[in-house]
C-alpha cells in the first residue's frame, strides 16, 4: 500500500463522546485534502483510555482510514511518540481527542510544510480557549525568529501550544520526554529542544485551534503536583552565555526593573538609621513595590480586540461545538494572553548565568552570603568540599535580596548564583520557573539547603522532583522567634520546614546535639538523617593573659536583634559601675533597633557594626560576653576562646557543648536572668587567674572537638564527593 501524504495522530485517554466532536472536525477537514488529492491516514492511540473512550473509537475499527492502537503508557509524551512510530505519512499533524480546529488547519499545514526546503514545524496562528465556565483566552501565537529575544520569552512561557504539523522526522529525531518524577510539561521541552536544533516554529495565518479546558488532564495534573521541564539544550550554559554576549539583549536583561530600583530604594530606606524618622518616606515606596507586582505578571488583555479571522471560524465552528456560540457576552469578556511578557523570567535567567563559569557539581541553597554565622559555615563546607576534591565545581544560589559582602570569600572554584537579586522583579509564579530552571539547567543532582525560607518551600511543592532526581542535604542549627507575634511564637527551621520535607532529605547536618533532641521531642523526626558537624575553628591560638584591665574591658559581638536580647545587655550594663567595668558592643543594628538603645549608659559604647569577629581588635578585651535567647553553636564563641578571652554565655542551644560551667568559661543557665550575669562578671574581676584556666581548657576543646582535620574527616566520612 503506498504511503500516504499526511498522518494525522489522535491521542486519546478520557474523552469519551467529545472525541466525537473532534473526528466529526476532522471529517469536514479531511474533505479539503481530498479536494487536493492529498492522501491521509487517522492513527488514533488510545492511552489507558476509559470504558466510554475504547468504546466510542471501536465504531471505526474497520474503517480503512483508521489504524487503532491501545498501550497504558498514562503518558501524553510516550503516547505521541508510539503513534509516530506507527505513523507513515511524509508529514505529521499531531491533535488531542477533544480538542478543535479550523477546517482549513490540515490542508494548509500540510503545503507549507512540502513547500519549503528546510524542516519546519507549524502552528496554529490562535488558540481560544473554552470550557469550564471561564472566560475565553485569546492567544495569537508568533514565529520563532531564532533571536535572544524568543529565549528571554521561552525561559518563562510556552511559545506554542501543542497542536503541530512536521515532517515526520523532526517527531522522530526529537521524540517527546516520559513526564516522570516532577518533570513535566512535555511539548514546551519539545518545542525549545528543536528550537536549540534550529528548527524554525512558524505560524500558519488564519487557522485556530479550540483548546478545551478539562477540569482533569495531564496537563492539570502536571501543574497541582509542580511539574517542572526538565534540561533542555536550548538554556545551556554555553549556548545562553553565547547567545547574549555583546547583544541588546542581554543589556536589556542586566538593566534594573522600574520593581527592583523600588525595591532597593524602600530597603535601603528601611534600613537606614534614621528608619523611626522617615518611616512614612518608605511606606509609600513599599506601596509603590507592592502595586508594580501587576507588571510582572503574564500580560493580559480583557475586551480585547478579536481578529476578523478568529470570529469567522468561531462562528463556523458552532455547528460541531454548540457551547462555543459566541454570544455578545462571550465576545465581551475575552481575555488576550500575550506570552511575551514572560520575558522578565528570561532576563532573570540571563542574569543569574552570566558570571557562572562552568556548571556545579554541588549547589549550597542559602538566603545570603553576608557576614554571619550560617554564611561561615558554607565557606567551611566549600573549603573541606575542595580540600578533599579540588577539582570540584560549588555554586553558592542565594534566595534573598541583600548585599553579598562575603563573596569575595569564595575560594577558586566557588561561584555566587545570585537568584535572590535576579528575582525581586518577578511574582511567585514567575520565581518558582526560574528557580527550576536554574536546577535543571546547572545540571547537579546535589542539593544542600541552609536556612533558605525559599529554599523549603519551593522544595516542598516539588517533593516528588527532588525525591527521585536530587540529593538533598540541609543543615539546621537552632529555632527562632517570629518576629510578628512580638516574638511570643516559635519559627522553628524544623516545623513546619524540616517536617514538611523529612522524607526527600538525605542527610541532616547541625552543629549541636541539642537541635536533635528537639527534632525528636518535638517533630518526631527520626535520629538516624541527623549527623553533627562540629564547625571548625581556623584561627591561631592566642594564649590567655596574665592580667585583665581596669575598668574591666568586656567585648560583646554579634547581631542588634531580639535574638540575641540587646535588652538584656543594657540592663547588665546598668548594673555595672562604670569606674569597674566597660562593655564595649559591636554589631549591625537590625530591623526595629537604634542605636540609642545603648545611649546613656556610662558602662557602655556601642562602636558600630564590624565586618566578622578578625576585623576587632580582641586583645584590647579581658572577656566575652555573650547574650542570646536561641542558638547552635555560635560561631563567635569559637572565636573568642581562639583569641584567648574566657567566655560567659548563656545556656541556650548547643551553647553547653562548648562553655562547660567553671571549667571553659561560665555558663548562665537562665538567658534572662540579669544577675548571674552580673555575677559572673564580678566573679571574672575578683578572680582573674581563674580565666587562663577556662581559656586554656576551651581551647584543649577546640584542638578536639572543633579542629579543621576532624571537620573535613567527618565530612569525608558523611558526603560522596567523587
Amino acid at each position: 500500500m503506498e504511503k500516504p501524504n499526511l498522518s494525522i495522530i489522535l491521542t486519546a485517554h478520557s474523552e469519551g463522546l467529545l472525541a466525537h466532536k473532534t473526528l466529526r472536525n476532522i471529517f469536514s477537514a479531511v474533505k479539503l485534502l481530498e479536494k487536493k488529492n492529498v492522501s491521509y491516514e487517522i492513527i488514533v492511540h488510545i492511552d489507558n483510555g476509559t470504558k466510554e473512550t475504547l468504546n466510542y473509537f471501536s465504531r471505526y475499527e474497520k474503517d480503512p482510514r483508521f489504524k487503532i492502537f491501545k498501550n497504558n503508557f498514562k503518558d501524553p509524551g510516550l503516547s505521541r511518540n508510539f503513534a509516530v512510530k506507527n505513523s507513515s505519512g511524509e508529514v505529521i499533524s499531531l491533535i488531542d481527542a477533544d480538542d478543535l480546529f479550523s477546517d482549513n488547519w490540515l490542508l494548509l499545514s500540510y503545503e507549507f510544510i512540502k513547500s519549503g526546503t528546510e524542516p519546519v514545524i507549524v502552528h496554529p496562528e490562535a488558540s481560544l480557549t473554552f470550557g469550564n465556565s471561564a472566560p475565553h483566552v485569546l492567544w495569537l501565537q508568533h514565529n520563532s525568529e531564532n533571536s535572544p529575544e524568543d529565549l528571554l520569552i521561552a525561559c518563562g512561557a510556552n511559545r506554542w501550544i501543542s497542536m503541530c504539523s512536521a515532517p515526520r522526522e523532526v517527531f522522530l529525531e526529537t521524540p517527546y520526554p516520559k513526564t516522570r518524577n516532577g518533570y513535566g510539561n512535555e511539548d514546551w521541552w519539545f518545542n525549545t529542544e528543536t528550537e536549540a536544533k534550529g528548527i524554525a516554529h512558524k505560524i500558519l495565518p488564519s487557522t485556530i485551534q479550540f483548546y478545551r479546558q478539562k477540569p482533569v488532564s495531564v496537563l492539570s495534573k502536571n501543574n497541582n503536583e509542580k511539574s517542572v521541564q526538565e534540561y533542555t539544550s536550548l538554556f545551556s550554559l554555553e549556548n545562553c552565555q553565547k547567545l547574549f554576549k555583546d547583544s541588546s539583549a542581554e543589556k536589556e536583561a542586566l538593566k534594573p526593573s522600574l520593581k527592583t530600583r523600588l525595591y532597593k530604594s524602600y530597603k535601603k530606606i528601611r534600613n537606614s538609621r534614621l528608619n523611626a524618622f522617615i518611616t512614612p518616606v518608605a511606606r509609600p515606596v513599599r506601596i509603590a513595590v507592592d502595586k508594580i507586582e501587576n507588571l510582572s505578571r503574564p500580560r493580559v488583555e480583557k475586551k480585547a480586540y478579536i481578529p476578523d479571522f478568529v470570529l469567522l471560524e468561531w462562528r463556523k465552528i458552532t455547528k460541531i461545538e454548540p457551547q462555543l456560540y459566541p454570544t455578545k457576552s462571550a465576545l465581551e469578556n475575552v481575555v488576550r494572553y500575550y506570552s511575551d511578557s514572560e520575558n522578565v523570567v528570561g532576563a532573570a535567567f540571563i542574569k543569574s548565568l552570566k558570571n557562572v563559569p562552568a556548571l556545579p557539581d554541588y549547589v549550597f541553597i542559602v538566603p545570603w552570603l553576608v557576614a554571619g554565622g550560617a554564611d561561615k559555615v558554607v565557606l567551611n563546607y566549600i573549603k573541606a568540599f575542595l580540600e578533599l576534591n579540588p577539582s570540584l565545581k560549588i555554586a553558592v544560589l542565594t534566595t534573598l535580596p541583600a548585599k553579598n559582602t562575603w563573596e569575595k570569600e569564595l575560594p577558586e572554584n566557588a561561584f555566587l548564583i545570585d537568584f535572590g537579586n535576579n528575582s525581586i522583579a518577578l511574582n511567585e509564579d514567575q520565581k518558582s520557573i526560574l528557580f527550576a530552571r536554574l536546577l535543571a539547567q546547572l545540571k547537579t543532582k546535589n542539593l544542600h539547603l541552609v536556612n533558605s525560607e525559599y529554599g523549603y518551600r519551593w522544595i516542598a511543592a516539588h517533593k516528588t522532583l527532588i525525591k527521585n532526581e536530587f540529593n538533598l542535604n540541609v543543615s539546621v542549627f537552632c529555632y527562632d522567634f517570629i518576629p510578628e507575634t512580638n516574638n511570643e511564637a516559635v519559627f522553628d527551621y524544623l516545623d513546619p520546614y524540616l517536617f514538611s520535607i523529612h522524607d526527600v532529605i538525605k542527610n541532616i547536618f547541625t552543629d549541636n546535639k541539642a537541635v536533635i533532641s528537639r527534632a525528636v521531642e518535638t517533630c518526631g523526626l527520626s535520629k538516624e538523617k541527623f549527623k553533627v558537624h562540629y564547625q571548625p575553628i581556623l584561627d591561631d591560638l592566642y594564649p590567655p593573659k596574665d592580667e585583665v584591665h581596669h575598668p574591666l574591658k568586656i567585648l560583646w559581638a554579634s547581631r542588634i536583634a531580639y535574638q540575641k536580647c540587646p535588652e538584656t545587655l543594657v540592663e547588665i550594663a546598668k548594673r555595672l559601675n562604670p569606674d569597674d567595668y566597660r562593655i564595649e558592643v559591636f554589631g549591625r543594628l537590625d530591623n526595629g533597633y537604634n542605636k540609642s538603645i545603648f545611649d546613656n549608659i556610662p558602662s557602655l559604647v556601642y562602636r558600630g557594626s564590624y565586618n566578622g569577629f578578625s576585623s576587632l581588635e580582641t586583645s584590647d578585651y579581658d572577656v566575652y560576653l555573650y547574650t542570646s535567647n536561641i542558638d547552635g553553636v555560635p560561631n563567635c564563641l569559637l572565636e573568642a576562646t581562639a583569641a584567648g578571652l574566657p567566655l560567659i554565655a548563656p545556656n541556650v542551644g548547643g551553647i553547653s557543648e562548648l562553655v562547660k560551667d567553671k571549667k571553659t568559661g561560665i555558663l548562665i543557665d537562665d538567658f534572662s536572668d540579669i544577675d548571674a550575669y552580673v555575677s559572673a562578671l564580678n566573679f571574672i574581676k575578683k578572680n582573674p587567674r581563674a580565666l587562663s584556666g577556662f581559656v586554656l581548657n576551651a581551647q584543649s576543646l577546640l584542638k578536639s572537638q572543633h579542629s579543621w582535620q576532624k571537620f573535613v574527616k567527618i565530612v569525608k566520612s558523611d558526603l560522596n564527593l567523587d
